[in-house]
């Protein structure tokens, strides 16, 4: 991201200079290592306290787009989804899938699926327990024009 800049090729013979048109260089970085933060972070969450989970990515270029699903279903778009006060319909896995496009064709959509993200709320306990499953992954697919 760094390298994006204007570049220009100068070149000399000693007696006279050649110079190019200015380019404007962009670099766009596809989506890397989505991750899903609980918030209250700190302590235990009892059932009926709100909670909140927001999605990050570590690395891609704007603009990002979120999509948030429950149990594989598409529940809620942008970096953050409000649960509201827990109960059992909250149980399952949770997943943020962060998508950008690069290109001036938008034909390479780049997105990254974050951890799984395991809530479990018992009936007539008073703690929802939880915890992120195995790694991340960044996955490069071509745009779907429906």
């Amino acid at each position: 991201v760094n390298d994006s800049s204007q570049y220009q090729c100068r070149a000399s013979n000693g007696d006279s200079v050649a110079e190019s048109v200015i380019l404007n260089v962009t670099v766009l970085v596809p989506m890397a290592n989505a991750t899903i933060t609980p918030s209250p972070l700190s302590h235990q969450v009892h059932a009926g306290d709100p909670m909140t989970l927001r999605c990050l990515v570590q690395v891609g270029s704007a603009p990002v787009t979120f999509t948030w699903l429950h149990n594989g279903q598409e529940v809620a778009q942008g970096p953050i989804l409000q649960l509201g006060d827990v109960d059992v319909g909250h149980s399952g896995t949770y997943q943020c899938v962060a998508t950008n496009q690069l290109g001036q064709d938008g034909h390479r959509v780049f997105w990254a699926l974050s951890p799984e993200l395991a809530l479990e709320v018992t009936p007539g306990s008073p703690w929802v327990t939880g915890g992120l499953t195995r790694g991340h992954r960044a996955v490069q697919v071509p745009r779907s024009d429906r």
